[in-house]
Order: C-alpha cells, then structure tokens, then sequence
C-alpha cells in the first residue's frame, strides 16, 4: 500500500481544479465494488501503488490527474467539434475554453519532469554539452512554460525564449518562471509558430505541439531561419501510428480517440494547408521538413507515449 494514495475523501489530493477531486470521490464512493476503502468509519481510501501513480500522485509519470481536466473542456464544448465535423470548418484553441490550456499543461508536466532533461536531451547529438556551456534555446509553443523552465533549471549557463499564442497560457509561464528563481534567463512573449521572434538559437523545440499547427511547415520554416550553425529541432510527438491498425492499443486508442476532437478541430481553424492530426507519422513529419530545409530527422528517443525526434538541416 502506497502512503500517497492514502487520503480522507473529503481532502482528496488533486490539482488546481476541481475535476479531479470530484472525479476521485465519485469513483471511490460510488463504485459498486470499491476494494481499495477502508472501514466505512475512517472515511479512507487506500490505494495499491499502481493506482496512485495513475490517480492520487503527481510527481509520478503515470499520472493522469491533468487528464479530467481536458476532458471536462472537450465536454464542455462538444458542440463546437460536431458542429465542425458536420459542416466544415474547425473549433479555434480559445473556443474550448482556459480549462483547455491548464488540462494540457498538468497532463504533459510529470512526464517532462521525468524525462526531458534526463533522457530526452542527452540523446540529441551535440546539444547537451552547449547547453551546458550557455546555449540559446527557442520553446515554441510553451504553453504554461513547464519544459521551458524544466531546461532552465537543469542549465543555468543557457538563455531561454519560450513562445505561445494563448496570452493566458504566457501569463502563467512568467508566473512559473517567477516562482522557480529563474526568471533571469527566462523569457515568455506571446508569438505565433510561425514568426516568433529572435534568432541564432542553438536549439528550437516543440513539445507535443507541431501536429496542432494548420501550418506545420511555416513553423518548422521558421525554426530553419532561427537555428544558428549546427542548430537542432527537438520535436516531440505522441507515439501512435499513421495505419490505424497498428494503433489497436491503450495508448494508441487514447491518442486516435482525442484527435478528430482536438487536434484536427484546432489545425482545421487556423485554414492552413495542413490538418494532421496527432498521428500523422514519421515520414509525413519529414517530407514537411525536408521542404523546409530540414533534411534530416533521426529518431532519438522512443518511449510509450512520445517519439523524440532530433531534427537538422
């Protein structure tokens, strides 16, 4: 039994919101066969060790707490996406609500916390060791800044630019940035994929991002402009495939389901000459790419969930 997972109902652990203490409390008093409670007097539920990590325990990778959270934005605005399915069109990021932009930021955190700056980095060629020396790195589609500060605080020698459209989304970041010590070295301007500012970055990434774009290739153009020599492109993507039946899977059903109600949606609204979704697939990554001057594109990292790609001209 796992300490984390042990809690009185009422002060459920959760984050920010409210959906995930509500979502908790429904399962674990209401299930028919609620196994992991205590005696009713205790009004305690305990749970196994692989539970927590799923639902009680943020600091672990597994944790799906930010997940309720989208959901409830999905939900909330259901309309929008049939609406656009129906009769053409997409369902702009803003249309889903702020709850959209904070379910996103809490659901990706525990997995960059485990392994951006301890796998993800080390296995781009070339690049850790100019991080530590004092890189430039460009964060393109930060969103509440999470792996942007992440970078910051493993590298204190490196300067970083973290870019998004959703103002909110910016605001959040500099508080981040404010809270962890780092706002020296940190910087957060609200800019789009395509034109963020600046240039001679040692490193542009994008966190699970690009295949939201309506126009992946104008942002992988823009990266190209910005890099300096020797530059790289950190692009991280679900680990899901482009034949459907190769995604007959937990993970592979999860993304594929979230996809014609977000990522296609968003991507549709911006008119662009793309709509990817979030399994578009290596070889239609690298074609765009390659069209940009961004020839080549080595897998560096594979987990459950993300493909890493390290990405050069």
């Amino acid at each position: 039994m796992a300490d984390a997972g042990r809690s009185p109902r009422p002060n459920w652990p959760t984050g920010r919101g409210s959906s995930s203490a509500m979502s908790a409390s429904g399962w674990t008093g209401r299930s028919p066969a609620p196994t992991c409670c205590t005696p009713p007097e205790t009004n305690t539920c305990i749970f196994p060790d692989e539970h927590t990590a799923v639902l009680a325990d943020c600091s672990l990778p597994p944790y799906v707490g930010g997940g309720f959270t989208v959901l409830k934005a999905l939900y909330g605005s259901e309309e929008a996406p049939a609406n656009a399915h129906r009769n053409g069109g997409g369902v702009s990021w803003r249309d889903y609500g702020p709850e959209l932009a904070e379910g996103v930021a809490a659901f990706f955190k525990p997995g960059y916390d485990a392994v951006l700056v301890q796998t993800w980095l080390p296995a781009l060629e070339g690049v850790e060791p100019k991080l530590q020396r004092g890189a430039s790195v460009a964060d393109v589609g930060c969103g509440f800044g999470h792996s942007t500060v992440l970078m910051a605080k493993a590298f204190p020698q490196a300067r970083f630019h973290g870019f998004d459209f959703y103002e909110p989304s910016i605001e959040a970041a500099r508080k981040l940035a404010k809270e962890c010590g780092v706002e020296d070295r940190v910087t957060f301007e609200v800019a789009a994929a395509h034109d963020f500012p600046g240039g001679d970055y040692d490193l542009v990434t994008f966190f699970d991002c690009l295949h939201d774009l309506g126009d992946p290739d104008a942002a992988l153009r823009r990266a190209e402009e910005t890099l300096a020599d020797g530059g790289s492109c950190l692009v991280v993507e679900p680990n899901v495939s482009a034949e459907p039946g190769e995604n007959i899977n937990a993970i592979g059903r999860s993304f594929a389901s979230t996809s014609p109600v977000l990522c296609l949606p968003v991507a549709l609204a911006q008119n662009g000459p793309h709509a990817l979704g979030n399994h578009p697939g290596q070889d239609a990554l690298r074609e765009i790419g390659i069209e940009v001057g961004l020839r080549n594109w080595r897998l560096a990292v594979e987990t459950f969930t993300n493909r890493v790609y390290d990405v050069t001209r």
